[in-house]
């Protein structure tokens, strides 16, 4: 676990000197705003210390293309816009939304050795707005979730261990973290809300799964997690 965390000081250094990322140091901070496939590039990677034996079902794949239609058919919003599936195959899930009118979304990690997440934009309005989060997920360990979010020279990001009900890493800078994070059960789900400040109300989010703290991984079903919606709203 040593050599994970050494690992993960030293690559998140390396980004920072490449980046100049807010809370990086005295570097210079990129002029433009994060494009939304650039925002997986923006955490190092982990070592994954996690059972990776064969399943039976390691041969799980999916067509980018395919999933952001999927997602963009069958769970819309007037405040986002889907963006990436990287590594996921995603399916209506059987259990029950909290958000009337949107289903919950099964996320499978494919066999790829990636990143396994779905992603969304909000546009915003080009002022600086805060937003209030919900989502609510499930995930069997050693499967967790991960959430990132990237506005403007802004980044920040929590992982989850959904088992235990805790944050088991976080982005340490006072400007990129997310704010005011809770956990708490509700009706069977673990609901996770937080808020985000955006410089200009613009905010890419990625919502993904974790393996032994590491985000980078071959997927399998048992790593899946439900998401049983999310609201983004902004703050009054």
């Amino acid at each position: 676990m040593t050599n994970v965390v050494w690992n993960f000081v030293v690559g998140a250094f390396a980004i920072c000197a490449a980046t100049g990322l807010a809370g990086c140091g005295k570097t210079e901070a990129p002029k433009d705003a994060v494009p939304a496939k650039e925002v997986t590039e923006l955490r190092p990677s982990i070592a994954v210390q996690a059972d990776q034996s064969t399943t039976g079902d390691e041969n799980i794949t999916a067509d980018p293309q395919a999933m952001m239609a999927f997602l963009n058919q069958t769970y819309k919003d007037p405040l986002f816009t889907w963006h990436d599936t990287t590594g996921s195959l995603i399916t209506v899930s059987t259990e029950a939304s909290n958000v009337p009118g949107k289903p919950a979304l099964l996320i499978t990690p494919t066999s790829a050795e990636s990143r396994h997440l779905v992603g969304l934009t909000v546009p915003g309005a080009g002022k600086a707005t805060t937003y209030n989060v919900k989502m609510w997920v499930k995930a069997e360990p050693p499967a967790g979730v991960m959430v990132e979010l990237a506005s403007g020279k802004k980044y920040g990001f929590e992982y989850f261990d959904i088992g235990k009900g805790i944050v088991v890493n976080s982005s340490s800078n006072a400007d990129t973290k997310l704010r005011d994070v809770k956990i708490a059960l509700d009706k069977g789900w673990t609901l996770i809300t937080f808020s985000f400040a955006a410089p200009d109300g613009r905010v890419i989010f990625n919502i993904g799964a974790t393996v032994g703290g590491g985000h980078t991984f071959k997927g399998r079903s048992k790593y899946a997690i439900t998401l049983g919606g999310i609201v983004i709203e902004p703050a009054a």
